[in-house]
């Protein structure tokens, strides 16, 4: 899928190009750089998609920036000549929980404006220093 994508950053227009389209949000590459947490509105045209959303990661590269959008408002029919892959919709408070991290941990680790890693190491090492309540107590050894 490519798709002409339009991003407005109020008045100001981010050209570039949709590589995944999905109920929740796309994944696009764009010529300017983006900030993480930037608010947007998407627009693709071709198939008539407007919402507005958030930007939820972002991977610099020489010539732009790859950013993953959140749209606030959820599609709930693909648009006419697009089909949605099945996946799996679980909000960040559930997938943090799933993973034993708080909330604010589990966006540290998925903060890319650290390159060296150091919140996602923290936030690793504090959860794997919680007891996990079945094997609380336990230290695995034999006896």
């Amino acid at each position: 899928m490519s798709y002409r994508v339009a991003l407005f950053r109020g008045e100001l227009e981010l050209a570039g190009w949709a590589l995944n389209l999905s109920r929740s949000g796309l994944r696009a590459v764009v010529e300017d750089r983006v900030k993480l947490g930037e608010e947007v509105h998407v627009r693709i045209d071709e198939i008539r998609i407007a919402r507005h959303g958030r930007v939820v990661w972002t991977q610099d590269e020489p010539d732009g920036t790859i950013i993953g959008v959140s749209f606030h408002e959820r599609l709930e029919e693909p648009p006419p000549g697009v089909e949605f892959d099945s996946s799996l919709d679980i909000s960040p408070t559930d997938l943090a929980a799933k993973l034993g991290l708080t909330e604010a941990e589990l966006l540290a680790a998925l903060d890319d404006t650290d390159p060296a890693g150091t919140a996602a190491g923290e936030a690793a090492a504090r959860a794997a220093a919680r007891p996990s309540g079945r094997d609380a107590g336990h230290d695995g050894g034999v006896k």
